[in-house]
């Protein structure tokens, strides 16, 4: 798949350039407050808000909505315990379920963690994006959003 679009770069490249820019941009780290109860990974901090979202859930519905293994949820499902941020039950209808829920930590967590890094995107928007560059950033933003849906519809051209 290494269309040229615009004559310029490959499809291919612009993938690549896309994912650098991405994985550069998740893993800059606002400074961490010396008071932050709030210690957790971006997989995790994305299985807590997916959990907050959805409600009570199983860890198997949760491996399959967020495309990983059930291993992988497993242990950031108890790491997420351990810190107090969920808590699972027994379901009475089939005791072999222990759906999870976050609890109000976990919410109290989320909404810290997500203030501070909002905080900290919005101070690099305002001095790196100038006014003239926001319509653009709106749109890459839209792109962005339409790419990360397009997932589900090329699952079967793999």
């Amino acid at each position: 798949m290494s269309k040229v679009s615009d004559g310029k770069k490959t499809t291919a490249q612009l993938a690549v350039e896309l994912m650098v820019a991405v994985s550069r941009l998740r893993h800059s780290k606002p400074a961490k407050r010396r008071d932050d109860a709030a210690n957790f990974s971006v997989p995790q901090l994305l299985l807590l808000r997916r959990i907050e979202e959805v409600g009570e859930t199983t860890a198997a519905q949760l491996a399959v909505s967020e495309h990983v293994s059930q291993q992988a949820i497993a242990q950031n499902l108890a790491a997420l315990k351990a810190e107090g941020f969920v808590e699972s039950t027994r379901d009475p209808n089939d005791e072999r379920k222990n759906p999870v829920h976050v609890t109000e930590a976990g919410k109290l967590a989320i909404n810290s963690y997500l203030a501070r890094r909002t905080k900290w995107l919005a101070k690099r928007i305002e001095s790196r994006i100038d006014p003239t560059e926001r319509a653009e950033l709106e749109r890459a933003i839209e792109l962005l959003e339409r790419l990360s849906r397009v997932e589900d519809e090329l699952e079967g051209e793999e």
